[in-house]
């Protein structure tokens, strides 16, 4: 499998992952996933994102069976699991922007300390908190305490005009 484009994607598994690159006995080059985001809002515990591999459970996977893969803007729901696993190896890559709103689950999830070889992580945030209004002008938007968050980004915090 050579040369895919995987852009703006909005979906969510109550079992799997969104979006599985699966190179049993293969060899998968040159990808571009981009803008994935796992939208289960219903409480329910999803799947995660993004499978790079699959460890052997589907035929042997070679070393270097999965190379050359951009990954970036992706998003994990608040009950998804991992955004992005890896339970084989990764070569040559890029993982940049990712956000994890799951606050117990990892954003990343890498099977083995050999499993990345020459892959840059960028802005892997492991919580967030986005798109939040207060139409409310005597209140804050957020209200938190000293020491609360811990590598949390925010975004798009809107407090109304007095």
């Amino acid at each position: 499998i050579r040369n895919v484009v995987i852009r703006n994607v909005r979906a969510h598994s109550s079992l799997c992952f969104v979006v599985r690159l699966l190179a049993a006995e293969s060899h998968i080059r040159n990808v571009v996933i981009d803008g994935v985001v796992e939208n289960r809002d219903d409480g329910n515990f999803g799947g995660n994102v993004i499978l790079i591999g699959d460890g052997g459970h589907y035929g042997e996977e070679y070393p270097d069976a999965i190379a050359n893969i951009s990954i970036s803007n992706v998003i994990g729901a608040k009950h998804s699991g991992s955004v992005i696993q890896i339970p084989s190896a990764l070569v040559d890559s890029t993982i940049s922007n990712v956000i994890n709103r799951n606050p117990n689950r990892p954003a990343l999830s890498i099977a083995n300390k050999d499993a990345l070889k020459n892959v840059s992580l960028h802005n892997i945030v492991e919580s967030a908190i986005s798109n939040v209004i207060n139409r409310n002008p005597d209140r804050p938007a957020l209200s938190i305490a000293p020491n609360a968050l811990k590598n949390v980004s925010l975004h798009n915090i809107v407090e109304p005009s007095k």
